[in-house]
């Protein structure tokens, strides 16, 4: 057992309400940039989700280490900090590293839309939740030190600042912990990779041609189903772009729909009904939006032609 001299370990509670005040500061400043620089991010949607995670990990990071005796501002309000297994200030590498565990699976879930390979794709996502149901289980129930996954890694704790004239013990963490938090992973792999949805092979090219047909294109996903009653197949385009502009612009639905009759006619049949979901998604930290746009396609004599159903939605 390690010693902490004058510490007590933090409870639960402190330590949520000090986060809260954090994920508060951050989560604004990381919104306040989406809104400002919104339209050169699009631009670079995957380089404004590292620029983001970097910014989050270097606050909590570089508070919680030596540089700050180990306190966020909401640490500071709540009078706890983050310190080693001896009770002393959090080195920088640690503490980035303890971060970065951390707000993995919060600040990288959207890098799964630009994977080339849907199969990439969905074991990125698989691996971020599987992280992050370890983190949780170990903060709620690994009630003698609370310590959790990026504590273990880091060698950390959060302990209070009140202090006390005999020397505080680390408690040791109840051992069949382990077992059941491998248990839980074990499960939400296995629910995970019995769910993968892969798309059919031979229809890899098309998708990568549609794709490349128009520049402002990010990926396309093709999302199919057939009802039972009338056996008419719906199929969805999922089509981001990383240009704002272009979302509400007919124009560019029906260039699209275009490049779709040319690349992909099999589809165009009186039993298909074709929708185009135009969206643009941003990522900044812990701040996301993204804002959608509904096209019905209708099949003329002359070929297809793009109706819009849905005006632009904000989330």
């Amino acid at each position: 057992m390690s010693s902490v001299k004058f510490s007590y370990i933090a409870g639960f509670w402190r330590r949520s309400f000090a986060f809260l005040i954090d994920l508060l500061l951050v989560g604004g400043f990381c919104w306040s940039t989406i809104r400002l620089l919104s339209n050169f991010l699009h631009q670079f949607p995957v380089i404004s989700i590292f620029i983001g995670y970097f910014f989050v990990v270097l606050y909590f990071g570089l508070l919680n280490s030596h540089l700050h005796s180990g306190q966020t501002f909401g640490k500071q309000l709540l009078k706890i900090r983050v310190a080693d297994t001896h009770g002393k200030d959090l080195a920088v590498i640690p503490s980035l590293l303890r971060s970065a565990i951390l707000f993995a699976p919060s600040c990288l879930i959207s890098l799964s839309g630009y994977f080339p390979i849907l199969l990439l794709s969905e074991l990125f996502n698989l691996l971020l939740a599987c992280l992050q149901i370890l983190l949780i289980y170990f903060y709620i129930f690994n009630r003698q030190n609370r310590r959790s996954i990026h504590d273990f890694v880091a060698g950390s704790m959060v302990i209070n600042l009140k202090k006390d004239d005999q020397e505080q013990q680390v408690p040791e963490m109840w051992p069949k912990h382990k077992i059941f938090a491998a248990l839980i992973t074990l499960v939400g792999l296995g629910i995970g990779i019995s769910s993968f949805n892969l798309f059919d092979r031979n229809n890899t090219v098309e998708i990568k041609k549609l794709k490349n047909s128009q520049p402002e294109i990010i990926h396309v996903k093709r999302i199919s189903e057939t009802e039972e009653e009338s056996e008419a197949q719906l199929i969805l385009f999922d089509v981001q772009i990383n240009d704002l502009t272009k979302l509400n612009n007919s124009f560019f639905a029906q260039e699209f729909a275009d490049h779709l009759q040319i690349l992909e006619p099999q589809l165009i049949n009186d039993s298909s009904n074709i929708s185009i979901l135009l969206s643009t998604r941003l990522q900044f930290g812990l701040a996301s939006s993204m804002d959608l746009n509904m096209y019905s396609v209708k099949k003329t004599q002359q070929g297809l032609k793009v109706v819009e159903e849905i005006s632009t939605v904000n989330f």
